[in-house]
């Protein structure tokens, strides 16, 4: 894959999907769980799948969410998404 936007709001491996991306691949983490339960990826993990770009951002809460997704419906702008499975 060029991209991942991983909106997973439970703790989670993010280094079982960068053996998804492609060389050059971007890994985007939207979805966090609680702050207690931590979602942890090793430099060592980081280093090795080298040529891949993992970021974050910080979404926002409901309104904006409804926000976008009016947006979207007004526009037709419909994502495209492949489900993945282990």
């Amino acid at each position: 894959f060029d991209l991942i936007i991983s909106t997973i709001p439970t703790p989670y491996n993010p280094a079982i999907y960068l053996d998804l991306l492609k060389f050059g691949g971007e890994m985007a983490i939207v979805g966090l769980p609680p702050v207690e339960d931590k979602v942890n990826i090793g430099i060592n993990e980081l280093v090795h799948k080298a040529g891949k770009k993992v970021y974050g951002s910080l979404i926002g809460g409901i309104a904006e969410t409804q926000e976008m997704l009016d947006f979207s419906l007004k526009h037709e702008i419909y994502p495209e998404t492949e489900l993945i499975t282990p």
